[in-house]
């Protein structure tokens, strides 16, 4: 098994090798035979001028260069040699056969070959096509460009070439040329005069123009000469203007392309029509052409006046019911004719009459030289006008006039149509009321009078000028369009009596004298646009409502209430009656669809005015208590009362919670969740206040008990001295009562000594005074004792009535302040206020 892959590894290099040895020894058989071409495929060379294009010279000419096969001859197998191996062919692909340029020439001229290319489906010039150029089978697009300062004749373009082989591009057989003829650049040629007649009696000659035109631009490289001329019918001579003097023409005499003039001078004695011959050819004589007109000859002139009649404002129609004014010229064309008379000899006008002065012009009608002022009065007549006067002098050379312009006399059919028109483009209002005036006509002298112009549906207001200006009556409109503004008046002060659709009337006179109203323009929109301002009035004064009531919640709102309670019903009144007339104006379908948004939009603004003014009069309420309270807690100075307190103002904060974070996406209250975190933040100063009591408390509590600790040691000290003291009274005075019995006693058993008894008595004063002294501070300590004994019971009592007190704040702040009523509320504060009083004066 691995014998057999090491063979396959062997043996595939092998075969390829062997492979390409004999392709390559086939190759290099076949070159053997290269070196003689024993048959080429039979084609053909036109040099051809471009489908439509004429073949003749211009700033660049496409040709095409077409080489084709001859198939039928090419395909029959006897007109093939054998071929010399059997991997040779003879079949003609065109495809891959190329052709070499070895040749190109132009007689007459000079010029040069382009290949043509196409840039964004243009043709233009491309590279030069010159000898060497290879070109494939079929048609090859070229442009001839021939040498401007070249003298432009016939051009003949010749064009060799050859086949080449397909295995190394040798040429077989001999070149084969191809030609094609560019003729000279064609022109046109026109000659004729300017004048109806030539007169014999004008020295100077008629002017004759001769012109030569091309749309060929090398046409105008060509130089011109007229080859001959003649006349028939007559005699003249044609002369030259050479700038100092008029020669006589001569045969082939010089002229340029474009436009020449000669002058023709008819001999006297040949009236009549005499016809010019002309022929013109190019110096080298190639092209010629032959013209020919003919020009009326007379001896002299037999009319020495002019006469011309016009109409004034000739391009203003004639209307039946207006005279126009019609001017008829006489001009003499010499001095002998100014001084002659002129008179009417013929006149025709099918319809109406020329009136001269204050009568109508007829035959013998005599005339002035100049201007004579006519007024042509169609007297009712319709249709075209044709007119013709004959005047003649006294010498009998007439003349015939008749208008230079058919003139028709046209029914008017006059109309004025009105239309709102325009639109509002940011936040300019283009909108203008148009009067289109429809006649025959557009004239200064005739005017179309606005009359006047009325309203209907209710509303007011006013009509103005582009400029700003009001519209007066008797106004006048031009033909055509005229634009206005209409300004609406105070919607206040007409609302009540809207009754119907705004409209607008135009009472207009026309220039026949006839008064005509127009049809109504539609206002429809100006009054909905009103009424949708009133709707942002409505929504800018709603706000007013649900403003804030108080500027700092300490401050009672009772008067902001009522304010608001009086100055709301008349805004559900104003938008009542909005939300009418735009029910009204529902059945207008030039503004329904606006309408309809309108309402839908008003209806929402009142929901929306409504929700806010009940939140607002809510959190007015609930933040005057609540900032009620939060102000009473700081002069609560118990710690527990204040946490009692500020806990159940907490919860109810936090019941409303929702009715405040609806306010977040409600415009024009979001100052009530403001306010809210206000209330947050300060019951959150009271916590931390209350938290700083209690410290107070703890800290004044300690010190208490230090006191009465203190205090408790001192008495009991105290005590015991003075029960110490007391009992050494009792004692002293026990000795003092018995010191005094035996004084007593000796006194009554004295022996009669005097000075021993008045010793004794003295002895006696003397205890006796110790006794009373004795007596008196027992008294007092006694009464010391009886008012600590007083001062207790009354400690016992003020502690019951703290309870008491105690009991009742409880019991007034739970569950929530909220549930007293008004009328209850203010004595439950009242009466704690006046607990607490009672425990300050207790404790000082």
């Amino acid at each position: 098994m691995k014998m057999r892959t090491k063979m396959r590894k062997i043996a595939s290099p092998l075969f390829i090798a062997a492979s390409l040895f004999f392709w390559s020894c086939t190759v290099a058989f076949r070159q053997q035979f290269a070196d003689e071409i024993i048959w080429i495929p039979k084609h053909e060379y036109a040099l051809l001028p471009e489908k439509g294009v004429a073949p003749v010279l211009a700033e660049k000419v496409p040709v095409i260069l077409s080489i084709k096969f001859d198939d039928t001859w090419n395909n029959d197998k006897s007109n093939k040699p054998k071929s010399p191996h059997r991997y040779e062919k003879w079949n003609v692909n065109p495809e891959v056969i190329q052709f070499r340029i070895k040749g190109i020439r132009v007689e007459g001229g000079e010029g040069k070959l382009f290949k043509r290319v196409e840039i964004d489906g243009n043709a233009s010039i491309g590279e030069p096509f010159k000898v060497g150029s290879i070109v494939q089978h079929g048609d090859t697009f070229l442009y001839y460009v021939p040498n401007e300062k070249d003298i432009c004749h016939t051009h003949k373009v010749s064009i060799d070439a050859i086949i080449l082989t397909c295995d190394f591009n040798r040429e077989g057989g001999d070149p084969i040329t191809c030609s094609l003829r560019l003729d000279e650049p064609p022109y046109d040629l026109k000659a004729g005069t300017n004048v109806k007649v030539a007169y014999v009696e004008d020295k100077e000659g008629t002017p004759i123009n001769i012109n030569i035109s091309s749309s060929n631009v090398l046409a105008s490289c060509q130089k011109y000469r007229l080859v001959k001329w003649c006349v028939t019918d007559g005699q003249g001579t044609m002369y030259v203007d050479t700038g100092r003097c008029k020669k006589p023409i001569c045969s082939n005499e010089p002229i340029k392309f474009g436009s020449n003039t000669l002058f023709y001078a008819p001999k006297p004695g040949s009236d009549g029509n005499h016809t010019i011959h002309l022929t013109v050819g190019n110096t080298k004589g190639d092209t010629t052409q032959d013209y020919s007109f003919s020009v009326k000859v007379q001896d002299h002139r037999i009319e020495n006046f002019t006469a011309e009649l016009s109409i004034v404002s000739g391009e203003i129609p004639l209307l039946p019911f207006k005279d126009r004014v019609c001017k008829l010229k006489i001009r003499p064309l010499s001095d002998a004719g100014k001084v002659l008379k002129y008179h009417i000899k013929a006149i025709k006008l099918n319809g109406g009459k020329f009136i001269l002065g204050k009568d109508s012009i007829k035959e013998g009608t005599p005339l002035t030289v100049g201007v004579n002022t006519l007024m042509l009065n169609p007297f009712g007549y319709v249709g075209d006008l044709t007119s013709s006067i004959t005047i003649v002098n006294d010498k009998g050379d007439e003349r015939e006039v008749t208008l230079k312009h058919p003139f028709i006399v046209k029914d008017p059919s006059f109309k004025v149509v009105g239309s709102l028109e325009g639109s509002v483009e940011n936040g300019i209002d283009n909108r203008h009321i148009n009067l289109k005036v429809i006649a025959p006509f557009n004239t200064t002298s005739d005017k179309f009078i606005l009359s006047n112009y009325r309203l209907s549906g209710g509303i007011e207001g006013d009509l103005l000028k582009i400029t700003g200006e009001h519209v007066e009556p008797g106004g006048m409109l031009s033909v055509g369009d005229s634009a206005f503004k209409f300004r609406l008046g105070e919607l206040d002060t007409f609302m009540d009596k809207i009754d119907g659709a705004p409209r607008i009337y135009f009472d207009i006179t026309y220039p026949d004298g006839t008064n005509h109203e127009t049809e109504p323009v539609d206002l429809s929109i100006f009054l909905f646009e009103a009424l949708a301002s009133k709707l942002n009035s409505l929504g800018n004064d709603g706000k007013e409502l649900y403003k804030p009531l108080v500027e700092d919640y300490s401050i009672p709102s009772a008067p902001a209430l009522q304010n608001l309670k009086n100055i709301e019903p008349a805004w559900y009144d104003r938008q009542s009656n909005l939300h009418n007339l735009l029910v009204y104006m529902q059945c207008d379908t030039t503004v329904s669809p606006q309408v309809t948004d309108t309402l839908s939009s008003l209806q929402t603004l009142k929901k929306n005015t409504k929700d806010k003014v009940n939140k607002r009069i809510l959190t007015t309420q609930l933040f005057n208590r609540w900032y009620d309270e939060m102000n009473s807690i700081p002069n609560n100075q118990d710690p527990d009362d204040c946490q009692a307190r500020t806990k159940i103002l907490e919860e109810e904060i936090e019941r409303f919670s929702n009715v405040f974070e609806e306010c977040v996406e409600m415009t024009g209250i979001e100052d009530i969740h403001t306010d809210l975190v206000k209330v947050k933040e300060r019951v959150e100063e009271l916590k931390r206040e209350i938290i700083q009591k209690y410290a107070e408390k703890y800290k004044k509590e300690a010190e208490y008990k230090d006191f009465q600790r203190e205090t408790r040691q001192a008495i009991d000290n105290e005590q015991r001295d003075r029960k110490s003291d007391m009992k050494r009274l009792e004692r002293e005075i026990e000795e003092l009562c018995e010191s005094r019995d035996d004084i007593e006693y000796k006194i009554k058993s004295h022996d009669g000594d005097i000075a021993r008894l008045n010793s004794l008595m003295d002895e006696l004063s003397r205890v006796n005074s110790s006794l009373r002294a004795k007596c008196s501070s027992l008294q007092k300590e006694l009464d010391i004792i009886n008012t600590e004994r007083a001062l207790k019971k009354e400690r016992q009592y003020y502690d019951h009535l703290d309870d008491q007190a105690n009991s009742l704040s409880c019991k007034i702040l739970h569950p929530s302040i909220a549930s007293f009523s008004k009328a209850e509320l203010p004595k439950q504060l009242s009466k704690i206020r006046s607990l607490e009083k009672k425990f300050m004066d207790l404790h000082k």
